[in-house]
């Protein structure tokens, strides 16, 4: 096994927790990847505009009071309802604006899809892994547009995103193609530096939940 697939390896057994940390640097951004809080979900409404649930909320505001202890933060969402809520409850908190950003918007499935879902279970799995080349060139663009927009960042800044969008951050750090390397769960952040432009997943990085999980 190469070694970017022992680390993806490695990350997957242990919840990408495990592992020694590094100092931070003059120059270092420190990037929070948070997954939006939990939705509201419901058949009958576009799933991009799904809003959070009562408990989602109540995990939203905790989640924002804890990231004040990392403040100054910028606030980054994805373009869907759950996303921009969740970012709004950090965003009062911080005292900063919501900056929206369609690039760490969820992942689109091929038009001929007619079950997203099941292409989405398809897409994400574990057992078997799945790769990002064997989901086609519109997937690997969006991942990239992922990975460009938290390179660009240039000040310390939390992004309300999706699962998928944080698997495609993370393996780019890890250097690995297997489209799940981490499992985070709602209203969960994980953090990032950036040297230079390039990513660095930072080992014992913080992950928050809500309260009662």
């Amino acid at each position: 096994m190469s070694g970017a697939k022992k680390r993806g390896a490695a990350a997957q057994r242990t919840g990408w927790r495990q592992g020694q940390s590094f100092g931070y640097r003059a120059g270092m951004t420190r990037v929070f990847l948070a997954r939006h809080a939990e939705p509201a979900k419901s058949a009958e409404v576009q799933h991009t505009n799904w809003p959070l649930s009562r408990y989602g909320r109540n995990q939203a505001d905790y989640l924002g009071e804890r990231l004040q202890a990392f403040a100054p933060l910028r606030v980054v969402s994805g373009p869907a309802l759950r996303c921009k809520e969740s970012a709004e409850f950090a965003a009062k908190r911080l005292g900063v604006p919501v900056k929206v950003d369609p690039r760490v918007g969820g992942v689109a499935p091929p038009r001929e899809t007619s079950d997203v879902y099941a292409w989405l279970s398809r897409a994400f799995t574990v057992h078997p892994s799945t790769q990002w080349d064997a989901l086609g060139a519109d997937v690997i663009k969006w991942r990239n547009e992922n990975v460009q927009a938290i390179s660009e960042l240039k000040e310390d800044t939390v992004v309300f995103t999706h699962f998928g969008n944080i698997n495609a951050i993370m393996s780019a750090a890890l250097r690995v193609e297997s489209t799940v390397v981490c499992r985070p769960d709602y209203a969960s952040i994980t953090e990032f530096s950036l040297v230079n432009g390039g990513i660095r997943l930072v080992m014992h990085g913080t992950e928050i939940k809500g309260p009662n999980e």
